[in-house]
């Protein structure tokens, strides 16, 4: 029977981490107790006359949409899809958000301990390919990442905290620069196995989505100071709460690359090209759109097209994908290919 390390400070954290970038060491996460450094989620909104501990309509389909980010979550981990469907009526029992509302003012208090647990049963279980090393990673960026952390930190005042290493017992009481190195690291990490790069990428967006629908609402509650409190703490104004929601965009890459898509919907445009509604064949919720170019395109390729979404099969796009946060948002195709052919 292995013997369980708990991680109860900043201090321990900050030696298993290092331990992580070490090669010759390969830690199991099934070993390490990681509870104490869950956060615990908080949300204060003040100024308005309705916040007074009332639950507004406005105010539950935030929390509701703040819930969907979190399945989503977890489904990029299990399933590498971001699509709900996927979820198993056990599974949506386990990653189940229980919202508490501090009596006298609208103070909000998400349980999301289960959840964690239940995405480090998924890392810990996972068999492809990964190392000790690389799973302990993701799931500490998992916590980090759930409790906020990368959605505002740019936000969080550096000289805020003064708690010691070693008397911190949660990852929100250490110094923002030394979370930061923390992260720096465990990217190292993580970067070395593609896959498991671009499931972070996921994760981080979805949950910078479920932060800025979180602002998003308490402005629309009415809102004029808005309190988060998780993995770190951060006080927003009304005027830094309108720029965290309107400029939290991270910067369009684009890359070249070759993936296999599903086909939503062609349309011809008045030039005779070709706009097409496609999403990556994973089950992924997100749709974008690719350009065709039939004057580049050969009309053999074109004729795959049509006949993959004629008969609702998946097809090969070779081309130039513009990408923020691990989501797709437009393409233009260079080839088009069946998936069991020989692409560029």
């Amino acid at each position: 029977m292995h013997t369980i390390l708990k991680i109860e400070n900043c201090e321990q954290l900050d030696e298993l981490i290092k331990a992580l970038t070490n090669p010759l060491q390969n830690q199991d996460l099934s070993t390490l107790d990681l509870t104490s450094l869950y956060p615990e989620i908080t949300v204060k909104l003040d100024g308005g006359d309705d916040l007074n501990g009332q639950l507004t309509s406005t105010i539950c389909k935030g929390l509701a949409d703040f819930h969907n980010d979190f399945l989503k979550a977890y489904c990029i981990i299990k399933y590498s899809s971001d699509n709900l469907k996927n979820l198993k009526p056990d599974e949506r029992e386990k990653l189940e958000i229980v919202f508490n509302v501090e009596a006298g003012c609208t103070q909000i208090f998400a349980d999301i301990k289960e959840c964690l647990s239940s995405i480090k049963d998924v890392i810990t279980v996972a068999s492809d390919g990964l190392t000790g090393n690389q799973k302990t990673a993701l799931f500490l960026v998992a916590i980090i990442s759930c409790g906020g952390y990368f959605a505002y930190s740019e936000y969080i005042d550096l000289q805020k905290t003064q708690a010691s290493a070693s008397q911190a017992v949660s990852i929100k009481e250490a110094d923002n620069r030394q979370i930061k190195i923390w992260t720096d690291s465990l990217d190292k990490v993580v970067i070395a196995n593609t896959k498991l790069a671009e499931t972070k990428i996921k994760l981080s967006a979805q949950m910078d989505k479920a932060y800025q629908g979180m602002v998003k609402t308490g402005i629309a509650a009415g809102a004029t100071n808005i309190k988060l409190s998780g993995t770190s703490s951060v006080e927003l104004n009304e005027k830094d709460s309108k720029q965290f929601t309107t400029s939290a965009k991270k910067p369009l890459i684009t890359s070249e690359k070759t993936y296999t898509l599903e086909i939503n919907a062609i349309k011809r445009t008045s030039d005779g090209n070709l706009t097409v509604n496609a999403r990556l064949d994973d089950g992924s919720e997100n749709s974008f759109i690719l350009a065709v170019d039939t004057t580049f395109i050969e009309q053999d390729e074109v004729n795959i097209l049509f006949e993959a979404f004629k008969n609702g099969n998946a097809v090969n796009v070779h081309g130039n994908y513009k990408i923020r946060s691990g989501t797709i948002e437009k393409a233009q195709a260079s080839t088009i290919s069946k998936p069991n052919a020989p692409t560029t």
